[in-house]
């Protein structure tokens, strides 16, 4: 018998359009450019949040922390038909 070892993933609160509207805030505010990285624009989230973050974007969206946000801002997710 295998025993398969199954991880939890943590949710967070915070949602893929929560993080979008912040970096907009961001962006226009001059905080941060549409060039800088998603792990730049995690650090501005609580740290207790960071892990469940990465794994939505990376699970759920596909995305690095290597992106740019101006690549989470231009996402759009398709499903198909």
């Amino acid at each position: 018998m295998i025993a398969l070892e199954v991880q939890s993933i943590e949710q967070s609160s915070i949602t893929i359009e929560t993080m979008r509207d912040e970096a907009r805030e961001l962006i226009l505010s001059g905080r941060m450019s549409r060039n800088q990285s998603l792990a730049a624009l995690l650090q501005v989230f609580p740290k207790r949040e960071t892990a469940a973050l990465e794994s939505m974007l990376s699970l759920e969206y596909e995305f690095s922390p290597s992106d740019t946000i101006g690549e989470l801002l231009a996402n759009e997710r398709w499903d198909e038909d």
